[in-house]
């Protein structure tokens, strides 16, 4: 089901964040946008959830997808695909973060299972799990890491060339090797060129759209990604899907864009925190922040105060419950930090 953000702009105060609802069944967690076709050994509600969980993953939505994976497990415990996909959401490469602990605890998980001898699986989800094992080896540097598993995910994806999958997270490995240069024509067109050769038969797939956005994320290649971005709209289900495309249209001067995306963004996080009955800081302060940025860009001080305002009564609500608020706190902090560094804002009444 399809998602307008131009719509919940018009209609969605920002003062409404915990009454708007961005989806007509207000069940995030149940849309399956976009296409994916990713066969594995197991089938029925398991295979369900399990894409699910990939659509999930290429959002960079890892908590969701962890949950979706884990459910698969339940369905079927030996459902070797849903282990990889549970590993995968304990590395966000993009985002400079790995819990090596958390990942080899579900690899241990998977090699008792593996011990029994009910386990079945191709060679090629061999192949998905032996890459994502050399990820997770004890060791080898991170760096080190990184670039043996790129290594390992193009092998597989030469292997099998049917595989967009494959092409897609082959693709996201290789801009997470050290080095990458995002604004070098030699490491951004190959990698965007495959993207974009998934997009020309897959046009609306979560990872192609969402990739080609991040490898064009400067405002030398913006312009290449600007129709993924307003496409990935078009089916955003989760907050960072859905903020992703302000990644395009700042390079563009598209203010009003940006904001109108990140208000869409941040309520989407809003509805699944309320939904999953997660913490106060499961919201989406890294789309916070951005709207927070676009009213500055724009001189909306006033807009601006107000979200100064909303942080100060989240900062208050989460210690009503007892919740941690660190980050909160640090999102009011940058906010107030560029607020203050604004020398023509004038003082928040």
């Amino acid at each position: 089901m399809a998602m307008k953000v131009r719509t919940v702009f018009y209609f969605c105060s920002f003062f409404l964040l915990t009454g708007c609802s961005l989806f007509q069944d207000g069940s995030k967690s149940e849309q399956e946008p976009g296409v994916i076709s990713f066969p594995t050994s197991a089938s029925g509600e398991a295979q369900h959830e399990f894409l699910k969980g990939i659509t999930a993953l290429h959002d960079f939505w890892y908590p969701q997808a962890r949950d979706h994976f884990k459910k698969a497990r339940e369905l079927d415990t030996d459902f070797a695909m849903a282990y990889w996909g549970e590993v995968m959401t304990y590395d966000r490469p993009l985002w400079g973060q790995h819990d090596h602990e958390e990942g080899n605890q579900v690899l241990s998980a998977l090699d008792q299972k593996i011990e029994e001898g009910t386990v079945q699986w191709s060679e090629r989800e061999q192949a998905y799990l032996d890459a994502a094992r050399l990820l997770f080896e004890t060791g080898p540097s991170m760096a080190n890491r990184r670039d043996q598993f790129a290594s390992a995910m193009q092998e597989l994806a030469e292997r099998y060339p049917d595989d967009q999958e494959a092409v897609i997270f082959a693709s996201l490995a290789e801009m997470s090797v050290s080095g990458f240069d995002f604004e070098s024509d030699s490491d951004v067109d190959p990698v965007a060129s495959r993207l974009e050769d998934v997009l020309e038969r897959n046009p609306n797939h979560p990872g192609a759209l969402h990739y080609l956005i991040h490898v064009c994320d400067t405002e030398k290649f913006a312009r290449r990604a600007l129709p993924a971005a307003e496409k990935y709209l078009d089916i955003a289900v989760s907050s960072h899907a859905i903020h992703m495309g302000s990644h395009i249209f700042r390079h563009l001067g598209m203010w009003e864009k940006v904001v109108e995306v990140n208000i869409a963004a941040y309520t989407a996080s809003v509805e699944w925190q309320q939904e999953t009955e997660r913490p106060l800081r499961a919201r989406d302060f890294h789309a916070f922040d951005w709207l927070f940025d676009g009213y500055m860009r724009l001189g909306s001080y006033e807009e601006a105060c107000k979200l100064l305002d909303e942080l100060d009564q989240l900062i208050a609500e989460a210690d009503d419950r007892g919740e941690d608020h660190d980050s909160i706190i640090r999102a009011k902090d940058r906010s107030l930090d560029q607020y203050r560094n604004q020398a023509e804002a004038p003082a928040c009444r």
